[in-house]
Protein backbone atom coordinates (compact mmCIF):
# COMPACT_ATOMS: atom_id res chain seq x y z
CA UNK A 1 0.00 0.00 0.00
CA UNK A 2 1.56 3.36 -1.21
CA UNK A 3 2.01 5.95 1.71
CA UNK A 4 -0.79 8.40 0.29
CA UNK A 5 -3.47 5.44 0.93
CA UNK A 6 -2.09 4.92 3.75
CA UNK A 7 -2.50 8.37 4.80
CA UNK A 8 -6.00 8.81 3.40
CA UNK A 9 -7.23 5.51 5.23
CA UNK A 10 -5.92 7.03 8.69
CA UNK A 11 -7.41 10.85 8.10
CA UNK A 12 -10.88 8.62 7.19
CA UNK A 13 -10.40 7.14 10.28
CA UNK A 14 -10.16 10.27 12.29
CA UNK A 15 -13.05 11.64 10.24
CA UNK A 16 -15.23 8.01 10.92
CA UNK A 17 -14.79 8.24 15.04
CA UNK A 18 -15.60 12.38 15.23
CA UNK A 19 -18.43 11.49 12.92
CA UNK A 20 -19.31 8.25 15.44
CA UNK A 21 -19.29 10.81 18.38
CA UNK A 22 -22.04 12.93 16.80
CA UNK A 23 -24.15 10.04 16.41
CA UNK A 24 -23.31 9.98 12.51
CA UNK A 25 -22.50 6.46 11.32
CA UNK A 26 -19.88 5.73 8.15
CA UNK A 27 -18.61 2.71 6.63
CA UNK A 28 -15.29 3.01 5.37
CA UNK A 29 -13.60 1.16 2.48
CA UNK A 30 -10.35 -0.23 3.85
CA UNK A 31 -9.14 -0.52 -0.08
CA UNK A 32 -10.18 2.97 -1.37
CA UNK A 33 -10.05 4.49 1.31
CA UNK A 34 -13.66 6.49 1.03
CA UNK A 35 -16.08 7.01 3.69
CA UNK A 36 -19.67 5.82 3.42
CA UNK A 37 -21.85 8.81 4.99
CA UNK A 38 -25.73 7.14 5.48
CA UNK A 39 -27.51 10.84 4.35
CA UNK A 40 -30.84 9.98 5.88
CA UNK A 41 -29.30 10.77 9.58
CA UNK A 42 -28.26 14.51 8.57
CA UNK A 43 -32.20 14.76 8.26
CA UNK A 44 -33.19 13.17 11.83
CA UNK A 45 -35.61 15.44 13.67
CA UNK A 46 -35.69 17.88 10.83
CA UNK A 47 -39.26 18.46 9.89
CA UNK A 48 -38.94 20.07 6.83
CA UNK A 49 -37.64 16.37 5.55
CA UNK A 50 -40.51 14.53 6.93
Amino acid sequence: MNERLEAKIENARKLQDELKSTGITAELDEKTGELKINGAEFTKGDDMYG
